[in-house]
């Protein structure tokens, strides 16, 4: 807003203003359109001349005028903790439901594909970050239903939690290969790839997200101090002096602590605290409260080495914002491990994985920021209070990998749980996936009954999985009740790994019809 008459006072630029119009106002154009990815994003221009706006239409009236960005931030700080971190999380859901039961329903070689290690790598992952993913997802939603507007949470939520969607998105592609790039209605994971960017983008671009504000707001709102001296900076009351004083003094204690809590903890694991009753959850707390204790002195050092000018040194600012970020993720793991999990038994490699990694990216962010910092006295006190005298981070275990990327093919109350968001619809590719994935399970033992037969006698010439086992339930091998469900299975199967075909005319040919081959031959 300008008031180039100073009507409303001796101020010239008044700000950023918010209003609300008809979208029927004169002058107001409405109702062209983008087409951000092909996807159904409602997303369009608005654009207006020589439009009056009434003082009425200003959000709260004219004593609201020039605190449009406020209002935009406020918004902000909430709503993105909201949509586009549960669209991350659903998006992770999704590509763990049809990758685990696409890797247990594929086989090569007489295995499923999910046996592999190459795909158990990916499979593992994909669990791991989407049981962290869900754990992010209920403990912020649980806040701003408490009425918080947490802005910092949010932030890391957003941000972090749209790369892990994209992150376990690419790992599901990679798994499923040749079916996940064939579009049509039997895919499960175009659309969300596709619709990927669009999350990264909006609410506040993940760059941007991560290199300005989830440190930069941190810095201020998580430090007890900080806000108040800056407020006092600018104070114009005549005891500002003298209240800043007693503030710094606070700051410079506070600083001290801090730096003596981190020397402690690095130096003695012994004195490292931990609440948690549940054995298993105890080494992990210690590590994070450890962790915790190193970030706040590197915070306090770096903010009195390089004052300002670390908002402008985004690569150290991202990477202490990482460090929180991640104890974040780690502490809601810990949080819905506890509360939330019906059978811990079953959780435990999801549970593993999640704290490792967690754990695993915040110490590597605190090794890159303290190898990185450019005053040369400061970074060896920094090494000195952390103990990070070495590059090398602790990686999670190929046994871990293999036991969660196991745990991820079975059918339990822990897989349905983090795969809750996600609804099949009949006949759509989830759900024949899931008719698969569960056919099979039902017939396991009758399969490892069909394959010790068939090593023991095989079917020779062997055409085909239906004619072996009508070959095996004439010799007796099979009932006709246990061929049936076997024949039931297998038609599952190949409907799962098959992928939509059209025809010239991009017109789709259903599973039941005859390709142009078949009618060839005929």
């Amino acid at each position: 807003v300008f008031d180039p008459d100073q009507l409303l006072g001796d101020k010239l630029e008044l700000g950023i203003t918010c209003a609300l119009l008809p979208k029927s106002h004169p002058g107001v154009e409405l109702g062209n359109r983008h087409d951000p990815m092909g996807v159904r994003f409602y997303n369009g221009t608005t654009r207006g001349q020589d439009v009056f706006i009434p003082m009425d239409f200003i959000i709260g009236g004219q004593k609201n005028i020039g605190r449009g960005w406020q209002m935009l931030v406020s918004c902000l700080g909430a709503g993105r903790g909201i949509s586009l971190p549960a669209m991350g999380t659903a998006t992770a859901q999704s590509a763990l439901k049809s990758t685990a039961e696409y890797a247990f329903v594929r086989e090569q070689f007489g295995l499923p594909i999910g046996r592999f290690e190459g795909i158990q790598e990916k499979l593992a992952e994909i669990a791991g970050k989407t049981f962290l993913c869900e754990s992010m997802r209920v403990l912020t939603t649980e806040g701003l239903g408490e009425g918080l507007k947490p802005s910092v949470v949010t932030a890391i939520a957003k941000y972090h939690m749209t790369e892990i969607g994209r992150q376990v998105m690419n790992a599901a592609m990679d798994v499923q290969a040749g079916k996940a790039i064939q579009r049509g209605p039997q895919n499960t994971l175009a659309a969300g790839y596709s619709a990927l960017p669009i999350a990264i983008t909006v609410e506040g671009a993940n760059i941007l997200t991560r290199n300005l504000m989830i440190f930069g707001q941190g810095a201020m709102r998580c430090h007890p101090h900080l806000k108040e001296m800056v407020d006092l900076i600018y104070s114009e009351e005549k005891s500002a002096d003298a209240q800043f004083n007693k503030v710094l003094r606070k700051t410079v204690g506070f600083s001290v602590k801090n730096a003596f809590r981190s020397l402690f903890s690095s130096y003695l694991p012994f004195v490292r605290g931990a609440q948690s009753s549940l054995p298993e959850v105890r080494g992990y707390e210690k590590r994070l409260n450890a962790l915790s204790a190193k970030l706040a002195p590197m915070a306090d050092l770096s903010l009195a080495v390089l004052g300002g000018d670390l908002k402008k040194a985004e690569l150290l600012s991202a990477r202490l914002g990482d460090i929180m970020s991640y104890l974040y993720g780690a502490m809601a793991a810990i949080r819905f491990y506890e509360q939330r999990i019906e059978d811990r038994q079953q959780a435990k490699p999801y549970f593993d994985y999640a704290m490792q990694w967690s754990l695993q990216q915040a110490e590597q962010a605190l090794v890159n920021f303290v190898r990185n910092f450019p005053n040369t006295p400061t970074r060896g006190l920094m090494r000195l209070l952390t103990a990070t005298y070495s590059g090398s981070v602790s990686t999670i275990s190929d046994d871990l990998i293999r036991e969660l990327s196991m745990a991820a093919l079975q059918d339990n109350s822990v897989k349905a749980q983090l795969t809750h968001l996600v609804q099949p619809v009949a006949g759509d590719g989830n759900d024949i996936n899931e008719q698969a994935f569960k056919a099979k399970h039902k017939v396991l033992p009758l399969l490892g009954k069909v394959q010790k037969a068939l090593r023991k006698e095989p079917v020779v010439p062997f055409l085909s999985f239906e004619n072996a086992l009508n070959k095996l339930q004439e010799r007796g091998v099979v009932t006709a009740e246990e061929a049936r469900d076997l024949h039931d299975y297998n038609e599952k199967r190949k409907l799962a790994v098959r992928v939509d075909e059209f025809t010239f005319d991009l017109e789709l040919i259903s599973a039941e019809a005859p390709s142009q081959e078949t009618k060839d031959a005929a």
